[in-house]
């Protein structure tokens, strides 16, 4: 063995080849998943060969997708032969939902960057009219006071049901104000992800091809602005902010006037 050892890697090389520490590669030894070729007796030295560099990069991206390691085992047909097809088809699908989950959360960091722009533009030029294609905001019928408790419990609630649902939420939320027969209704909202079979059975606000008059209001005003007097839209939305500082202890509001391309 002696003459073999010269073509074998002690524990500290494999470490500087694969850039995986000693302590982990002793751990994945300890839950059987990597075997040293050999152990010397006299000294309790692990070495390793060649073929296994490439074996442990793979287990090394196995830690980086979050691949439970001890589900390894089911793909070891001995102690140092792998089924390799059947591991590298386990994280090829684990890349790509990971790629699919990135692909949701580069928009939805996207949509928050739009919203400081947006935020910031209020600030200089005190209001903002965009166009907009397409937003989905999940309802629910309300009649108490925004921002009061009442209003935060209902928000639970709509979280509660856009969680089991996997529903992404877009970080607004607050009051649709609407007229039904001449008599202002009102609805608590949450901006979730649009064009989604999730929601198919959900009561929604679909919002298309329409004009936005946005300004930011104190929560002091709205009485005054609930009135309709200062409002020259059949239907507005109220909504929680997301500006930078972001003041999570007392959100500002943001006053959204609707109006139908």
């Amino acid at each position: 063995m002696n003459s073999q050892k010269n073509q074998l890697f002690t524990i500290h090389q494999l470490s500087k080849l694969t850039g995986v520490p000693i302590k982990a590669l002793r751990y994945y030894e300890k839950i059987q998943i990597l075997q040293p070729i050999y152990i010397n007796p006299e000294n309790n030295y692990r070495y390793y060969g060649y073929a296994q560099v490439t074996y442990v990069n793979i287990i090394k991206l196995c830690v980086n997708y979050h691949i439970p390691l001890k589900s390894i085992h089911q793909y070891l047909l001995t102690p140092n032969k792998i089924d390799m097809q059947q591991i590298l088809s386990l994280m090829q699908q684990t890349i790509e939902q990971q790629k699919k989950q990135l692909a949701h959360d580069e928009a939805f960091i996207n949509n928050l960057n739009n919203q400081l722009d947006i935020a910031k533009t209020i600030h200089q030029d005190q209001q903002i009219t965009l166009q907009k294609q397409h937003t989905d905001y999940l309802m629910q019928p309300f009649t108490g006071e925004l921002l009061s408790a009442e209003y935060y419990l209902g928000i639970q609630e709509m979280f509660k049901q856009i969680q089991s649902r996997n529903i992404q939420y877009y970080n607004r939320m607050g009051c649709y104000f609407y007229y039904e027969h001449q008599e202002l209704k009102k609805a608590l909202v949450l901006q979730i992800e649009a064009h989604t079979l999730n929601t198919q059975d959900l009561p929604i606000l679909h919002l298309e091809n329409y004009q936005v008059t946005i300004r930011h209001i104190h929560k002091n005003d709205c009485p005054q602005l609930l009135g309709l007097e200062q409002i020259d839209s059949q239907q507005f939305l109220v909504l929680e902010t997301f500006e930078t500082p972001y003041d999570m202890n007392n959100p500002h509001l943001e006053l959204q006037m609707i109006q139908k391309n």
